[in-house]
């Protein structure tokens, strides 16, 4: 990777980080965002072996891919219940996933695992490689 593209992937990488930074993913655990890249993977159909490699990721288990929409729904929906807090943490949501979907290419969420699950936030930057976000959630 040349100059250039290294410091637009480094920019995007810290955008993603400030954006995220504070919000925590709701479930039955409430988790923060971490991100990652994946600079030596230029095509999704590699994604999956290098999703595997990452730490905390259970062997054997493929990954369910969700559409961005579906992942955030439940954060970033206008509750009319809602205090100024809660619209607040709704409206980042809303502005994380437009960053991503405007940033990312062909964004996809990859959730790996049955009860605690790594979910991994993923697309292809304007350099070629992937790069995200990655939480982690509970479902029983």
């Amino acid at each position: 990777m040349n100059n250039s593209a290294s410091a637009s992937t480094s920019a995007l990488l810290e955008q993603f980080r400030a954006a995220s930074d504070g919000l925590l993913y709701r479930s039955e655990t409430d988790a923060p965002f971490e991100v990652v890249h994946f600079p030596q993977v230029q095509d999704s159909s590699a994604l999956p072996a290098a999703i595997a490699q990452l730490p905390d990721m259970p062997e054997g288990v493929k990954a369910e891919v969700v559409e961005l929409p579906y992942f955030f729904r439940n954060m970033v929906g206008d509750d009319p219940d809602a205090g100024e807090e809660e619209v607040k943490i709704a409206q980042r949501f809303r502005e994380l996933q437009e960053l991503l979907e405007q940033r990312l290419q062909e964004v996809k969420v990859y959730k790996v695992g049955k009860r605690r699950i790594q979910a991994l936030v993923l697309g292809k930057t304007a350099t070629g490689d992937y790069a995200g976000l990655k939480t982690t959630l509970v479902e029983t």
